[in-house]
C-alpha cells in the first residue's frame, strides 16, 4: 500500500526525532508498519521475537516500542514486564498492537506496564495518529510538572526530584 506525498509528514517535523522498535512477527505486518511508520517521519528498528528484540534494546533506548501481543518465542506480556524493570528502559512508552478484541476488555497490557494498547489495522493513519498522540502526551508530561506543581521537579534522567530546591 502507498502513501500518497500529501500523507507524509515533513521531514523536519518533530515526528522525525521520535526512534521506534517494533516487535512483530509476521514479515508482512512488520513491512507494513515499517513503511507507514517511516513515511511518517519516525525511525524504525524492527524485532521479530522477544529474542531479537532484548538484542535491539540493548543498543538503543527508543521513544516507543511496539509490541505484538503473540510472538514465536513468548509473551509480549512478559517482554514489557521485563522493560519496566530496567533502568534504561523503564521509562520508555509502549503499545501494544492486537488482533484479538477481549485484550481491549481486560488490562493484561496495562498490568504489565504498557501505556497503550491498539488495534491491529491498515488503516495506517490512525496508527501513526496513535503513535503521534502518545509521544505528544509523553512531552507534555515531562514540561508541564512544574506549571502544575509550583516548585517541584522532577529530573527523569537522573532519577531526581526536587521541591523548592530540596533534592530526595
Amino acid at each position: 500500500m502507498a502513501i500518497s506525498k500529501a500523507q507524509k509528514i515533513d521531514a523536519n517535523s518533530r515526528a522525525d526525532r521520535f526512534n521506534l522498535v517494533i516487535v512483530e512477527d509476521d514479515p508482512h505486518c512488520q513491512a507494513f508498519f515499517k513503511l507507514i511508520f517511516e513515511q511518517a517521519g519516525f525511525r524504525c528498528q524492527m524485532a521479530g521475537s522477544l529474542q531479537e528484540a532484548w538484542a535491539v534494546l540493548k543498543s538503543c533506548v527508543p521513544d516507543l516500542i511496539i509490541l505484538d501481543e503473540s510472538l514465536p518465542d513468548g509473551s509480549g506480556l512478559d517482554l514489557c514486564r521485563k522493560i519496566r524493570q530496567e533502568p534504561q528502559l523503564c521509562r520508555v512508552l509502549l503499545a501494544f498492537l492486537t488482533a484479538r478484541k477481549n485484550v481491549f476488555n481486560g488490562s493484561d497490557w496495562s498490568k504489565a506496564g504498557g501505556d497503550a494498547c491498539w488495534a491491529k489495522t491498515h488503516n495506517h493513519a490512525r496508527l501513526t495518529a496513535s503513535a503521534h498522540a502518545l509521544l505528544r502526551r509523553r512531552e507534555w508530561d515531562t514540561k508541564t510538572l512544574e506549571s502544575r506543581i509550583p516548585g517541584l521537579l522532577i529530573d527523569f534522567k537522573r532519577n531526581l526530584v526536587s521541591y523548592n530546591q530540596t533534592i530526595s
